[in-house]
């Protein structure tokens, strides 16, 4: 690889690969992602309920896209090998949502940007094997370092779920949802293969032991 290079992600081409592998297996991702709204809501009446199981929910539906996208044998089932990863997928959501929740707090701004700058934790914990703040950093610093790409990419399916949603009641995001966290996924699979070969970006986003 050209040590000069720079990976550059094109949003629409990431979203018509979403909606290509949507169209795949619509109907287990649209039914993972109406079991998520379901299961979401019901432990929404006990404290702390949603927190935690929305990371390994979520965790879930990610594991469906990559086995889909790599041509994996699955089963619904697997919606929830995201609870294999529970530990870090709590811890994650937990920090990170405290962190958006401060920033929030401070102007705005910095909410927004550490929303977006922790969009890739989770798959860097369900597909990448990471721990909670190894997966936060390297989410950090890569959509730090392509910012520009990948607000481009949140600000369309941003527009896509609220469009989807509110006409329908919200019903509409089961059907919009999936294709956006593919594409999501397409960025994310895009940068980690572009940047595969050169170990000073692997070097900079692992866990410090000393």
């Amino acid at each position: 690889m050209d040590m000069n290079a720079k990976f550059s992600a094109d949003a629409g081409a990431c979203l018509r690969r979403g909606w290509e592998l949507y169209k795949k297996q619509w109907t287990i991702l649209s039914a993972a992602t109406f079991l998520m709204g379901i299961l979401m809501a019901l432990v929404g009446f006990i404290p702390f309920g949603g927190l935690l199981v929305a990371g390994p929910l979520l965790g879930g539906i990610y594991i469906l896209i990559i086995k889909i996208d790599k041509g994996e044998d699955f089963t619904f089932a697997n919606y929830f090998d995201g609870f294999q990863s529970f530990v870090p997928l709590l811890a994650a959501t937990t920090l990170t949502g405290l962190f958006i929740f401060f920033g929030y707090m401070l102007l705005i701004i910095p909410g927004i940007y550490l929303t977006l700058a922790y969009a890739f934790t989770t798959l860097n914990i369900v597909d990448g094997g990471m721990e909670f703040w190894p997966a936060m950093e390297k989410s950090r610093k890569d959509v730090t370092a392509h910012f520009w790409d990948y607000l481009m990419l949140a600000l369309i399916m941003l527009a896509i779920t609220v469009v989807s949603a509110i006409p329908t009641f919200g019903f509409g995001v089961i059907f919009t949802l999936p294709v956006c966290l593919a594409a999501q996924y397409y960025f994310y699979k895009d940068m980690r293969e572009f940047y595969a070969g050169d170990k000073s970006i692997l070097e900079s986003t692992a866990p410090n032991t000393e």
